[in-house]
């Protein structure tokens, strides 16, 4: 097979030219990773704007983003048939015009069956770039070190975007977002060229010995599912809780950004504790402290009592979630299971959103706070029965 005909010509050069370890490319896949998962950062947003500018009850907003975390989900999903059968800058631009279309479309949206519509196209477009990510970051030549830097693009947009955000929303209603999600649609688009055609680093891939213990795994993946669920049932009337609490929106968006700032840094004590205390210790105490957290925000006032219990939530969050990862790591040595948890994760936070949206009374968030306490017990439960059977 001649190369013509291996590669397809994009400008001036052709895809099997770009390495997959070159910073543009790694950029790419980093920068397209980080803004299909805007929902997930930005969904207290999302969901009071939804209230404000197109009239949607609580539980309608809320329903909203758990349609599109669960489209988000499934395209992920789908994606480990795709990823090394389809041609990677085809796979960039056909997400990148699904996401940029949806996103427009929701403009125009004003029926709640539009805008649940144009909501799945997106997350459907948006999956398919999370998938891309996580497949290329992969196979790249460091991925502990990229999926890092994925990691801080993540939680540094989150700030940014919490930040800034609420004055867009205040201005311009729910479409200021969605006009800033379609700009960061079209960059992703303009990117493709930055994109190689597959993998350059085939031969870095390793062959599993070990075989899945995959009780120990599936209770694993049971607690991540739930443990994300207990963290999206929040997050998704945080925005809320701060608005009844009686603050402003520019208030409300600062205690969010300051949350995903304590998110980054709860990332980077887990790094660093992990090998110095073992899992047990870190991860109850961690748990206690989500326990006190979830019980103060039926007291929210004042602003800074507020502020704090978002930081302690959202610290907590990636605090955990590194050592929920490195423990199932442990048990699977294959991978398979880390593939599978990239949905599980997506279905969590779905399942969040959902149960919240079902579970809230008007502008009383008690029983939201509940359930999330549940869930947190519950995934601690699973994650110590599978810290037991892995001592066996």
């Amino acid at each position: 097979m001649n190369s013509a005909s291996s590669c397809i010509q994009t400008g001036s050069y052709t895809s099997s030219m770009v390495d997959i370890n070159s910073p543009r490319a790694i950029f790419a896949f980093i920068y397209t990773g980080v803004v299909s998962a805007s929902v997930i950062f930005i969904a207290p947003l999302l969901v009071g704007g939804l209230i404000g500018s197109r009239g949607l009850t609580q539980q309608q907003a809320g329903l909203m983003v758990s349609l599109e975390t669960a489209f988000i989900s499934l395209a992920a999903l789908l994606g480990a048939v795709w990823i090394n059968r389809i041609h990677w800058q085809q796979v960039t631009k056909a997400a990148a015009l699904l996401l940029l279309l949806g996103n427009l479309g929701s403009i125009a949206s004003e029926s709640v069956a539009m805008i649940a519509l144009n909501r799945c196209i997106a997350g459907f477009g948006a999956g398919s770039f999370i998938a891309l990510t996580y497949g290329a970051l992969a196979k790249s030549a460091g991925p502990d070190r990229n999926f890092g830097l994925f990691s801080m693009g993540q939680l540094g947009y989150a700030a940014l975007s919490l930040w800034t955000l609420p004055r867009v929303l205040a201005e311009f209603g729910v479409n200021g977002i969605f006009v800033t999600l379609s700009l960061l649609s079209l960059g992703a688009l303009l990117l493709f060229p930055w994109v190689p055609g597959h993998s350059q680093s085939d031969n870095l891939e390793k062959k599993a010995t070990d075989q899945t213990a995959w009780v120990p795994a599936g209770l694993m993946l049971a607690a991540i599912f739930v443990f994300l669920a207990a963290q999206s049932s929040i997050w998704t009337y945080a925005e809320r809780m701060g608005v009844f609490a009686g603050f402003t929106l520019p208030d409300v968006g600062f205690a969010l950004a300051a949350g995903a700032a304590a998110g980054f840094a709860g990332a980077g004590c887990a790094t660093w504790i992990t090998n110095r205390y073992g899992r047990l210790a870190p991860i109850t105490l961690m748990v206690i402290i989500k326990f006190i957290a979830l019980y103060g925000l039926q007291y929210q006032n004042p602003l800074v009592l507020f502020i704090g219990l978002i930081c302690a939530l959202k610290f907590t969050w990636n605090f955990l979630i590194p050592f929920q990862l490195g423990l199932l790591a442990e048990i699977d040595h294959s991978g398979r299971a880390a593939v599978i948890s990239s949905f599980v994760t997506g279905m969590g936070l779905s399942a969040g959103a959902a149960l919240a949206a079902l579970t809230v009374e008007g502008d009383n968030y008690r029983a939201v706070l509940m359930l999330s306490a549940a869930c947190c017990l519950l995934s601690y439960l699973l994650m110590l029965a599978v810290m037991k059977l892995q001592s066996k």
